[in-house]
């Protein structure tokens, strides 16, 4: 379970449905839009639902209108809280076991539950046959949470390590002083993971006055989609659901509107960084924005705006780069945002700068006065951003994002939920016209009410030895250092809880708080049931130098994905050369001698079209994603930047710049350096010694020279494969195809194979690495070898891992309360290396032993099912929870062919792993063949037997009181 801040920067196009109709039955309303419906309950619960039979899955979310900005000084944290007990049992399933035992024999890999600014959600994706099993799953969980005391406690424990353990964060740190200075009245509505101190004092009775004022239908919505009959949901709905009371309370108020001038004059801030590499630095400015519950109307301009500030080629970036004296290398390193919530909005600009060692405090001031004084105004002085043709350009853009969002029925009511939440609905379907009718007089209405004679706070990341030698250069400039010691709003007496109005509300709570008992319990047994997916039909073209094109047509989806694969990957490399065709391919995707660097951008901005790259140990890939429209428009920037790379000198230097901050973010991340560390002993003079990325000994060598050099290796039709998947003319994407790729020629070269990789051995002592952000918590990690997806072994090592993951959450986190999350898994490759770990661990001393008891059960063939009346386990056997294991696997295959890009990204996959399309579909139906025997063995072979060793991250304080 996570806690998300969901906000929408300059670069999220919103989405909006046209169309509404009433409709009919038992509920109050019914709207129906383009691609989804909105219902009301008599009970006042809002439903959305969404028909998508891409795949058969159905996604199931229940959200309420809560979180940060509902929270005060007395609760600060407790939604969090609150959100993991409802995972620790209700009315249907009494315990932590019996909640997960419910959501494996569902078949369901994709749940969770997330706090934020403004809502806390609850989500899962189950196979469409557990439509009613899933929903009557939610409706237990929010209407019957049990809080029992013993189990708060537990939680208390490992919410607590979750907070504690992100303290000495940078990023913690640093968003930690904005929310204090920015929101001084209320800044705990903006920290939805709160006070430490609030939850170790937690109370069920707090729980429940939260429950009684927020959990109710007038204050939720139900999100429902995917393989559904309409009808036939709703029906569901309304019998599962339908008898939910509002136990005669209202949908909470909105809270009062926090100040829109923090500041009497602006404030500079600095923080040192070491995520933050030495070549660059973050210039940012925050002003108050636009808060949905009182500024509703201001927010579409502000939007209007920023898709324009946004513009690559538009005069706010070019205004803005064109100082010499901010050394930003290129309008890309520019950026807005405005965050639309309901209360406690930003508006932000910001630059990534170079040279950070040249007078940075004064050259965030420039930034400053750049952006007020001559960007802003240059703007509003270009009467061509105000005219019909460029409201017209906004609203297709925002049409494209409407068909990016209905990709999927997931993707589409996430994007409500988050609107319903800031907002409600009618925003979100009238949102583009709403957009497009926005006037010039409109934005600089918002403009002079925000931004003009404001004063922001102005803050820049620095890495620590730039810091160091500027420190009384910022001193002198005004600029206040950022620290642990002032970052944290609950330091301040200002925001202690006031324990009488505590007592108050859990008195309230103890006398009107009343237990739902009307708690639907599901018709069907819970266990899906239901076939391996049918091989896809794919085409298979071949290109006049005999070049392989594989097209899967896909007629549901306006999505189309060409993806050009080279193989070779890490063969062509040594480990001095690590990253070297990932960074290769980096450029292809950023310019090429017909289309420019400058080019590529002004297409992407203006067709929502993306070019991508990505690489594996395999094999490198460069991506199109384009809708149908502008399919063969973009087609030509792929090609031409696959063929003939440009290596200009603005795309390198933003390449290198980015892997300078990608080792730099690496060797400062505990859990990355961990990785990092581990890898390279146990790779060490092995084919996986090279690596697919850049690593800091590696970075030396990746010159424009070596790239030019590769690429003139891969130019190999004996090596290169396309695949399309989606609505296009498969004919006419041949013959584009063929004027391109068709015309490389044979070299005669090597051709590359699916390699034979030696396993890998772990084995030695425990290591213990121990670094500063890692304070108050660790991150351990007990590796060993695991079967290579060739192996007979590897579909019960699949299996074993997914059970034993369920263990470990019921023996480590749930019953010893050791750490935040654990869990294991089988690696994948032909070399793999499996892992045991435990993430933000709070119990240095027990970790071993919980970590063996959850060994031993499994070694056993013992599955947690629930808890009996005295606490104690009540096991099943693996043969009983069997097929419900299998299942979850399968329904995550189904999740990876819910799109045009991951059905491509699956074929390609399937092709340089395995060279064969369908291979997918060939583990599938291994998978189902496993046995309880299959599992067992492979369990011991490899979790037991096979050597292992110890990897731990922690905090400097931690280190001495590690045991094993």
């Amino acid at each position: 379970m996570e806690f998300m801040m969901k906000i929408k920067n300059a670069k999220l196009k919103i989405f909006a449905i046209i169309a509404a109709l009433v409709a009919e039955a038992t509920l109050v309303s019914c709207k129906k839009a383009q691609n989804f419906s909105e219902h009301k309950l008599s009970n006042g619960l809002t439903v959305f639902t969404a028909e998508n039979h891409a795949v058969p899955l159905v996604y199931i979310e229940i959200a309420v209108k809560a979180g940060g900005v509902t929270q005060t000084k007395e609760n600060a944290g407790l939604f969090h809280l609150y959100e993991h007990m409802m995972f620790k049992g209700n009315s249907l399933y009494p315990d932590a076991a019996s909640v997960q035992r419910a959501l494996s024999d569902m078949g369901c890999t994709n749940w969770n539950g997330t706090t934020g600014l403004n809502c806390v959600n609850y989500f899962i994706t189950v196979p469409s046959d557990q439509l009613e099993t899933g929903l009557a799953f939610w409706n237990a969980a929010i209407r019957s949470p049990l809080m029992k005391e013993d189990e708060l406690e537990k939680e208390k424990k490992v919410v607590l390590s979750e907070i504690q353990g992100g303290l000495a964060e940078p990023g913690t740190i640093f968003s930690n002083y904005l929310i204090s200075n920015l929101f001084p009245d209320e800044p705990y509505r903006l920290s939805p993971s709160g006070s430490a101190d609030v939850v170790k004092d937690a109370s069920v009775l707090q729980l429940r006055a939260l429950q009684n004022k927020y959990y109710i239908p007038k204050n939720a919505a139900l999100f429902v989609g995917g393989d559904i009959d309409e009808k036939e949901a709703l029906n569901l709905i309304e019998k599962i659901w339908g008898s939910w009371s509002n136990n005669g309370n209202e949908a909470p108020a909105a809270g009062k509107q926090q100040s829109m001038t923090p500041f009497a004059n602006t404030k500079f801030a600095v923080m040192p960084s070491d995520r933050v590499s030495p070549q660059i630095a973050e210039i940012e400015i925050n002003f108050r924005g636009a808060d949905a519950d009182f500024d509703r109307e201001d927010s579409y301009a502000l939007d209007y705006m920023l898709n324009l500030l946004d513009d690559p080629d538009g005069i706010f970036k070019k205004t803005v780069a064109e100082n010499q004296e901010l050394c930003i290398p290129d309008v890309q390193y520019i950026s807005s945002g405005y965050g639309t919530s309901r209360a406690d909005s930003l508006i932000s600009f910001s630059a990534t700068v170079l040279q950070p060692e040249k007078e940075l405090p004064k050259r965030a001031k420039i930034f400053m006065d750049q952006i007020l004084e001559k960007a802003i105004p240059a703007f509003l002085n270009d009467e061509e951003l105000f005219t019909n043709v460029t409201k017209l350009k906004i609203e297709k853009s925002l049409e494209n994002n409407d068909i990016w969002a209905a990709q999927t029925a997931t993707g589409l009511l996430q994007q409500i939920r988050f609107w319903w939440t800031v907002t409600d609905s009618d925003y979100y379907k009238s949102y583009n016209k709403k957009v497009g009718n926005t006037k010039k007089q409109d934005v600089e209405s918002v403009i002079q009410k925000y931004i003009i004679g404001k004063n922001p706070i102005v803050t820049i990341l620095v890495n620590p030895e730039i810091y160091e030698k500027a420190k009384d250069e910022f001193a002198a400039a005004g600029f206040e250092t950022v620290t642990a010691q002032n970052a944290f709003w609950w330091n301040n007496p200002k925001y202690a809880p006031d324990a009488a109005l505590i007592a108050k509300e859990e008195k309230d709570a103890e006398e009107n708080f009343k237990q739902d008992t009307q708690i639907y319990k599901p018709t069907s047994d819970g266990n899906a049931d239901y076939s391996i997916q049918d091989e896809l039909e794919v085409k298979q073209f071949t290109l006049k130098n005999g070049i392989p094109v594989y097209f899967k047509k896909q007629d549901s989806s306006q999505i189309n994905s060409v993806t050009i694969a080279v193989r070779g990957g890490i063969a062509r490399l040594t480990p001095e050369t690590s990253g070297l065709e990932d960074s290769l391919f980096t450029m292809m995707a950023s310019s090429s001698k017909k289309y420019d660097y400058a080019a590529h951008n002004t297409l992407e901005f203006e067709t929502d079209s993306s070019i991508h790259s990505s690489s594996t140990r395999l094999g490198s890939m460069i991506t199109l994603t384009a809708i149908d429209e502008h399919l063969f428009e973009a087609l030509p920037y792929l090609t031409d930047g696959f063929l003939h790379p440009s290596y200009e000198d603005l795309v390198y230097q933003n390449l290198t710049t980015s892997l300078r901050q990608k080792i730099q973010s690496m060797l400062n991340s505990p859990e990355s350096i961990l990785g990092y560390e581990a890898s390279k002993v146990f790779y060490k003079g092995h084919p996986y010694e090279t690596k697919v990325g850049v690593r800091p000994e590696s970075f030396e060598n990746i010159t424009v020279a070596n790239m030019k050099k590769l690429h003139k290796e891969i130019m190999a039709p004996e090596n290169i494969f396309v695949v399309a998947v989606g609505n296009a003319n498969s004919g006419k994407l041949v013959s584009e195809l063929n004027k391109t790729l068709g015309q490389l020629k044979a070299t005669g070269g090597k051709v590359y194979k699916i390699p034979q990789i030696a396993p890998v051995t772990i084995k030695g002592e425990p290591v213990i690495l121990t670094h500063p952000s890692a304070a108050g918590t660790g991150y351990v990690s007990r590796f060993f070898a695991t079967p290579s997806i060739t192996s007979p072994d590897y579909p019960a090592a699949l299996i074993a891992a997914s059970m034993y993951s369920t263990v470990m959450f019921n023996v480590v986190r749930e019953h010893h309360g050791v750490c935040y999350t654990p869990g294991s898994y089988c690696g994948s490759g032909f070399a793999p290396i499996g892992e045991e770990y435990l993430f933000k661990l709070s119990n240095p001393e027990s970790f071993v032993s919980a970590m063996e008891e959850a060994r031993n059960y499994m070694l056993k063939g013992q599955l947690i099912e629930s808890l009996d009346d005295d606490g104690n386990y009540i096991f099943s056997k693996i043969s009983d929870r069997l097929q419900s294991y299998k299942n979850k696997y399968i329904n995550s295959t189904y999740g990876s062919s819910a799109t045009t890009g991951n059905i491509a990204s699956t074929i390609v996959t399937n092709l340089l792993t395995y060279d064969d399309i369908f291979h997918d579909r060939k583990t599938d139906t291994e998978v189902m063949a496993v046995s309880e025997e299959d599992v067992m063995k492979a369990f011991k072979k490899y979790w037991v037997d096979e050597p292992s060793q110890w990897w731990l991250m922690v905090g400097p304080d931690m280190k001495d009181r590690i045991k094993f």
